[in-house]
């Protein structure tokens, strides 16, 4: 950790401790928080409480600490033959163990705290301590979770690592090799993870990954997780939005005040890595949950130079497409510009999902505007729903329909579809958000410019389908046409108001008033279900740089053509802007994506491209002046050409036969299994390797000799001349340590 008290980590740190102090109850001797539901008192924060106490002043505070922790052990449930012996109530105030995820987020605290001040502990709280370990780690092993749940997956195996440590037991550091292992091997089947680019989880698998890597026992476990940590960097690296300070959509789970643009976890790691300040900019729409500080700070994180700089700039205009859950078909699409990102996935796996997401450039004292959609039953907004976690009812609101969507470049087709009803419903729409109404700068209906009441609103107005809603807001250029929806009442209105601050398009399948069973769409199967709705928009974004005006930007998308039919159950949309076509196909009946197609290509979603950053199973790999072969393996290449930098890893136990070209050099193996390689040039070349073990020869190309380091060792001078190469020998048994 940097012990520098003026560091970012330092200062998110103190500003955390600050408000944990204001939230102590003495009385409970736990942690507080108030909610719009209630007075509770969480245990987990309660636990990080108590080791920050000891982080702050050392010794001294150690018998509050343990205090604390006695009283917050009371939580876990300690009955022999409960179901759920060893776990963990996530609130004082619980009646018993209600959210299974409780144990994984109390042992994450504990077991650091333990391995760090195990012999400073009274006896008492020692043996306590033992003890909540080796119970928790049981239910570890019988709830096994599955490893598509990411955060809680790595949680899983950092807890089974860390408490293998405490307990000296060899059984659960197997379970934790195992369990890693099993999650590698998943996420390499896609690319990115299942809870792809989520604005709060995303700082917890970094966080499970950095701690991983440095307090595994065993070498292999340490190696694997920093290039995990590594990979799930990178995959932020390239959908972050530096214009904006925003994780750029899609997002796998996201609550009100990520898709607001406020604070979030991943932009509290983001500010201790980058010190950026607008990191810490809160959004109006979001009041909950957006402390400046964290108590958290100061994760040992392994962020190499060249993902850093991927972080702070981009080339002007940036493509970012990438697999995630591809066996469920789960794909997203990033593209990026100085004034906008924009950003659709192509089906919804997760109620959380921001299935489409645009952040852009707003002028000053905003900074940043937000548009996004939801599906939503029963006239929800946010404040509709109960969140277990929170006990609020102010931090979500969850995505009720179904989704289909493409995108190329700032062009996006978005679909919606109906999930089961069950329950008697008055109103299913799709709605599309744009914060901070007043402040928009100009809003269109198609040649019709609408102007502010008496009040500073908008009128409401009834839209016709493919009419254009069209939005200057600073320098960037917003339109949406919504496409005709099924009607399931007596109308189906298009209605574009101000609501909450809030320009919202409501475009209804469902507007009576009265309550319906929807009993055919009660299953999307059975006797009564022919296929689903229709229901959905297209987006199209530009910005001042390539189109001049907003006038000459509404002239283009009026010359924009929508085609929306059905053959059988089978819908296709087509939109034909400028010089592209998009086509979407989707069966309404096995509501399944079909085929998408751009410019009449169909539309394959690769592992992992960007200009700067690639991954794929097949043929060689190219990013800027980098080509990487390696036979098969789920491999990536990340190219900083500017600063002769290239990064080139195998994140899968089957030894390849690799080849690494670079302007500075190129490296082969015959035989390089779970590893990166990177190649430093500007001078001498450098090649600094981080890899499990050292099964082959390394071959290195380069006129003069290289200096290399393996897993932090300098080995430079184990490298020898072999014909016109350098060879570095291979090593049987594992290096120690971790660059």
């Amino acid at each position: 950790m940097n012990t520098d008290r003026s560091s970012p980590s330092a200062r998110l740190f103190q500003a955390g401790l600050a408000a944990a102090h204001e939230r102590f109850d003495p009385e409970a001797g736990l942690l507080a928080q108030r909610t719009d539901t209630g007075l509770y008192h969480p245990i987990r924060e309660s636990f990080a409480y108590a080791a920050a106490l000891v982080r702050a002043d050392g010794e001294r505070a150690l018998p509050r600490a343990e205090q604390i922790i006695r009283r917050a052990l009371q939580a876990q449930e300690r009955q022999e033959g409960n179901i759920h012996h060893g776990g963990f109530k996530w609130m004082d105030e619980d009646q018993g163990v209600t959210d299974l995820n409780a144990v994984q987020f109390a042992l994450e605290q504990l077991l650091p705290f333990y391995l760090d001040h195990a012999e400073r502990l009274s006896p008492e709280l020692r043996a306590e301590l033992l003890e909540c370990f080796r119970i928790a780690a049981a239910e570890l092993e019988r709830l096994e979770v599955h490893v598509l749940y990411t955060n809680i997956a790595l949680l899983d195996t950092l807890n089974t690592a860390l408490a293998a440590r405490a307990l000296g037991d060899e059984r659960l550091r197997e379970r934790a090799r195992r369990r890693f292992d099993e999650w590698i091997a998943f996420t390499n089947r896609s690319g990115a993870v299942v809870e792809y680019n989520s604005p709060t989880y995303a700082a917890v698998d970094l966080g499970a990954l950095a701690e991983l890597a440095e307090r595994a026992e065993d070498h292999e476990l340490r190696v694997k997780a920093q290039l995990m940590e590594e990979r799930l960097w990178l995959h932020a690296a390239v959908h972050y939005h530096h214009p904006t300070a925003q994780l750029a959509g899609p997002h796998g789970r996201a609550y009100h005040n990520d898709v607001t643009g406020g604070i979030c976890g991943i932009k509290r790691v983001l500010f201790e890595v980058l010190g950026d300040e607008r990191l810490l900019r809160r959004s109006a729409y979001a009041p909950q949950r957006q402390s400046e500080g964290s108590i958290g700070a100061g994760r040992p994180f392994h962020l190499p130079d060249y993902i850093q700089r991927l972080l702070r700039e981009k080339p002007a205009r940036y493509v970012a497409a990438e697999t995630s859950d591809a066996d469920n078909g789960v794909d997203l699409y990033t593209f990026m510009t100085g004034e906008y990102a924009l950003g659709t996935a192509s089906v919804g796996n997760h109620s959380q999902n921001d299935r489409l997401i645009l952040y852009y450039r707003a002028p000053a004292p905003r900074d940043v505007g937000v548009l996004f959609s939801r599906y939503i039953v029963n006239e929800a907004t946010f404040g509709s729903h109960y969140h277990a976690t929170d006990r609020s009812t102010a931090n979500n609101l969850p995505e009720q329909g179904q989704f289909w969507g493409m995108q190329h470049e700032g062009k996006s087709i978005a679909l919606y579809g109906l999930q089961p009803q069950h329950a008697p419903v008055h109103s299913l729409k799709t709605e599309v958000y744009l914060l901070d109404a007043a402040q928009l700068g100009e809003v269109w209906v198609n040649e019709q410019r609408l102007e502010r009441e008496a009040d500073g609103g908008l009128a409401e107005r009834a839209l016709q389908p493919h009419d254009a809603l069209l939005v200057r807001d600073g320098d960037t250029y917003i339109a949406v046409r919504p496409l005709a929806p099924t009607n399931l009442g007596r109308a189906a209105p298009i209605l574009l108001r101000e609501r909450g601050g809030e320009l919202v398009l409501s475009i209804y399948n469902y507007y009576q008033g009265e309550p319906k069973s929807f009993w055919e769409y009660a299953q999307l199967a059975g006797p009564f279900y022919r296929q689903n709705i229709r229901a959905g928009f297209v987006l199209e974004v530009g910005d001042r740089e390539q189109y001049g005006d907003f006038a000459a930007f509404r002239a283009h998308v009026l010359r924009g053509a929508i085609e929306d039919w059905q053959e059988g159950t089978v819908r296709r949309v087509r939109y034909a802007s400028g010089p592209d076509l998009l086509e979407i196909a989707v069966d309404l009946r096995a509501n399944r994506l079909l085929e998408r197609r751009v410019n009449g290509a169909p539309y394959a979603p690769p592992m992992l491209w960007s200009p700067t950053a690639v991954q794929g199973r097949s043929g060689p790999l190219r990013a800027g002046g980098a080509a990487l072969s390696a036979e098969g393996a789920p491999a990536w290449l990340v190219a900083d050409d500017e600063h002769a930098c290239w990064a080139a890893a195998n994140p899968s136990d089957e030894a390849v036969r690799l080849r690494l070209e670079t302007p500075a050099a190129t490296v082969e193996s015959a035989a390089f299994g779970f590893g990166r390689i990177v190649v430093r040039g500007g001078g001498r070349p450098e090649i600094e390797v981080l890899a499990v073990r050292r099964e082959a020869p390394l071959i290195i190309h380069s006129d003069e000799r290289p200096a290399i380091s393996w897993n932090g060792a300098d080995v430079s001078d184990q490298c020898a001349r072999y014909n016109s190469a350098w060879v570095l020998p291979p090593r049987p048994e594992p290096a120690p340590g971790v660059a």
